[in-house]
């Protein structure tokens, strides 16, 4: 797995997308209302990755309002460093994994805590190694 095969993975890039548009990574900054407006986006407070790859449902979707590692010359110098490691991260943790939703993790939003950065009071999701030889990979 290198940045190039990472590249490839379209629809984790959706996902993260779809995140950083839906939760905000450090809510202790100034309010997000714009990614969420009905104005900006179509169904705005769903999860649907498929808005970022090219469904025509969502056309016109305002896909340049997201903008989580800031824009023009106050970009984020690490935002590329920021794109690998979630990429990297989450797709080692699904390829060694199977992850099982946790008892009462569908109210994990409402519950959330936040100061400077995001915290959770429990466990959201339950990993369970994989067993099948086919996924034994290093």
């Amino acid at each position: 797995m290198n940045a190039v095969s990472l590249y490839q993975l379209k629809y984790l890039q959706a996902v993260i997308n779809e995140s950083l548009r839906v939760f905000p990574p450090v809510p202790a900054m100034l309010p997000r209302r714009t990614p969420l407006s009905a104005a900006t986006f179509i169904n705005p407070t769903k999860f649907i990755p498929e808005r970022w790859l090219g469904d025509p449902r969502f056309k016109n979707d305002r896909r340049e309002v997201l903008q989580p590692f800031s824009m023009a010359r106050r970009n984020c110098i690490g935002k590329n460093l920021a794109h690998v490691e979630m990429k990297t991260t989450i797709s080692k943790r699904m390829w060694h994994f199977d992850l099982k939703l946790c008892d009462d993790s569908s109210k994990w939003y409402k519950e959330q805590r936040s100061f400077l950065l995001l915290t959770c009071a429990q466990r959201q999701s339950q990993p369970e190694k994989q067993t099948d030889a086919l996924w034994n990979w290093e």
